[in-house]
């Protein structure tokens, strides 16, 4: 196993799986310890018989209100090597942790422009692919939340050009 086997393993298996298991449980437990998610990446470098190659300060946790009804925590991973691997993983839900979510930011391809992609894992361990982000990665969070509010909630940002407003 390689470098990017064993991130793509931490991405879009592990985590995902915890997640959906019990989602108040990782959440919680990437805010009360920020380096958690570091130790996460380490324990499998480490089983895999390989030196961790990235520093604790590679990784950022945050959480954020979407609105009502949703939150988001954010983690901010080590810039990925190739795709599939991610950006940031943004782990949605409501306050009672039954609508939950889990999006990624995965690093897109030359054929793509180099522009990521907008994806997601289900509960089932079923990845959906809702298509190019942007190179803005602030607008890429919210290309996650807006696939999560429209599927959970049945709604969205409004996407309008300003001309349009008035």
């Amino acid at each position: 196993m390689d470098k990017t086997n064993v991130r793509y393993l931490i991405e879009h298996r592990i985590l995902p799986e915890i997640f959906f298991e019990d989602p108040w449980t990782l959440v919680s437990a990437f805010l009360e310890d920020e380096s958690l998610i570091y130790r996460i990446f380490k324990e499998q470098f480490e089983r895999n018989e390989m030196e961790m190659p990235y520093k604790e300060e590679d990784f950022k946790i945050s959480l954020n209100r979407l609105c009502k009804e949703a939150l988001v925590e954010t983690l901010e991973l080590p810039t990925p090597e190739r795709e599939p691997l991610c950006y940031k993983i943004c782990l949605f839900f409501n306050e009672d942790f039954q609508k939950a979510g889990y999006y990624c930011v995965e690093m897109g391809n030359e054929a793509e422009n180099n522009l990521p992609f907008i994806c997601s894992w289900d509960k089932n361990g079923k990845h959906g692919n809702h298509g190019r982000g942007m190179g803005d990665q602030m607008e890429n969070i919210l290309l996650c939340a807006d696939h999560y509010m429209e599927k959970e909630f049945g709604f969205s940002r409004v996407k309008k050009k300003i001309s349009e407003i008035e």
